[in-house]
């Protein structure tokens, strides 16, 4: 069966976090380093009540099992909240499944307002670009210089008609208009499909 694996952290008592992998199925469970295993929903229940955490925060301790412990004082970089990680475990899980991602859906969006040019669509573009992982928004496509610009200028456009009008002559946004075969979600988190 096919699965992803993510490196979490299960945090203990006192800050501590112990460093530990999971394995999200293609059929919706979840299975930790540690042997228990739970649906996908009720991992994330337990991510938002603060139990797992990608986050770490200053004056935490964490466990990286055999190698010892570490205090973190000062967290600098690019962070994902637990929220914006349980959207992208969702996706993986979707896309190792078979099933349509988020970034599967917004590029539908995108494709539908190009080709219709109306509110209504660049709503749905807006819902179906909010629900993609904040931080996977700048791959969606393809291109590391524009990064989402386009699908934001679409979405904050006043004037819907002529914004369209405008994208629909862009090469990046062009290519689009063609039915994309099934989009791997880029994880920003070292995951990977394995066979389990």
């Amino acid at each position: 069966m096919k699965a992803v694996r993510y490196q979490i952290f299960r945090v203990g008592r006192d800050r501590v976090h112990h460093l530990g992998e999971l394995f999200a199925t293609a059929a919706g469970s979840v299975r930790l380093e540690e042997g228990s295993e739970m649906p996908l929903d009720a991992f994330l229940q337990a991510l938002r009540a603060g139990q797992y955490t990608i986050e770490l925060h200053p004056d935490t301790w964490v466990v990286f099992p055999l190698l010892g412990t570490v205090h973190v004082s000062e967290v600098e970089g690019w962070r994902i909240t637990s929220d914006e990680f349980a959207k992208e475990l969702t996706d993986a899980v979707s896309y190792v499944g078979g099933n349509e991602t988020s970034l599967d859906r917004c590029n539908a969006a995108l494709r539908k307002l190009l080709s219709t040019g109306t509110e209504e669509d660049q709503a749905g573009l807006r819902l179906a670009f909010e629900a993609v992982p904040a931080h996977l928004r700048r791959f969606l496509l393809g291109d590391m210089d524009r990064r989402d610009r386009p699908i934001v200028q679409l979405i904050e456009s006043q004037n819907v008609h002529a914004a369209v009008a405008s994208a629909r002559v862009d090469p990046l946004l062009e290519r689009l208009m063609e039915p994309r075969t099934h989009h791997r979600p880029n994880a920003s988190i070292a995951w990977r499909v394995v066979d389990t």
